[in-house]
């Protein structure tokens, strides 16, 4: 899941419930169906924790009717869904209401980093960086008065499949489609940016980040050239320029 994250004393709870709303009846412990060290913690001032294996998130969570919006710390919000004991998260996986798993480190500050789940994560950014491209030339391509998309959610779901357009092209899954800034996915952040004032967009620059330091040790990119670029080094707080992601080493 990759995809969560973050307030102090009595006042701040009381400030929290008044947000967020009653959290009665989903608090407690979720386990991931496949994988049975991971578990998403809702607790009952609207705080969630993610634990598991390579990855540390944290934040602030709402629910309204089946629909759960959790805001990561420092990023952005996703939706997901639950539903009695199941929680469905932004890529489809289920996570099963609960006990915490036996083999589950005793404090949630404490995250052994996992070089192999790493990898895993950096590999599959890397390649939907490649699918972003290929989108934003099949955007480009279908609407040649829009130029690129300038945003991820451009190229996202329309509520009718049948009039898919510029607004909402169709090209790539709601999850990596979000309105926010930067929309996550495999344990990375991705965002859209352009460098031109209005359409028709000449160019776009892709930026794919770690969600925090624990799930990736690698940032990617890619402007109109289509050529995947890295950068190891720690997660980015912003979204790279044209000129930053072409003095980035190819792939």
């Amino acid at each position: 899941m990759a995809s969560l994250r973050r307030m102090g004393p009595i006042v701040a709870l009381m400030l929290l419930f008044s947000l967020f709303g009653c959290s009665k009846g989903v608090t407690g412990i979720y386990v991931h169906e496949k994988n049975k060290q991971e578990y998403l913690e809702l607790r009952s001032d609207s705080m969630f924790f993610v634990h598991g294996v390579g990855q540390s998130l944290s934040g602030k969570y709402k629910v309204e009717g089946e629909v759960i919006t959790l805001t990561i710390d420092k990023g952005p919000s996703v939706q997901a869904k639950i539903h009695g004991p199941v929680f469905t998260d932004p890529d489809g996986e289920s996570w099963i209401k609960g006990e915490k798993p036996a083999s589950a480190a005793s404090s949630s500050n404490n995250f052994d980093l996992n070089p192999q789940r790493q990898a895993a994560n950096e590999s599959a950014a890397a390649s939907t960086v490649r699918t972003l491209n290929t989108a934003e030339v099949t955007y480009a391509t279908t609407y040649p008065t829009a130029g690129y998309a300038d945003k991820l959610a451009k190229m996202g779901p329309s509520a009718n499949p049948a009039n898919c357009d510029a607004s909402s092209a169709c090209l790539i899954d709601a999850a990596l489609a979000c309105s926010a800034p930067w929309c996550m996915k495999y344990g990375y952040r991705f965002s859209i940016v352009s460098a031109s004032a209005a359409a028709p967009f000449a160019d776009y620059t892709v930026t794919a980040t770690p969600v925090d330091s624990t799930s990736g040790r690698k940032n990617f990119c890619a402007n109109a050239d289509a050529i995947v670029r890295l950068q190891a080094g720690p997660p980015l707080g912003k979204p790279l320029t044209t000129q930053e992601c072409a003095g980035w080493a190819p792939i």
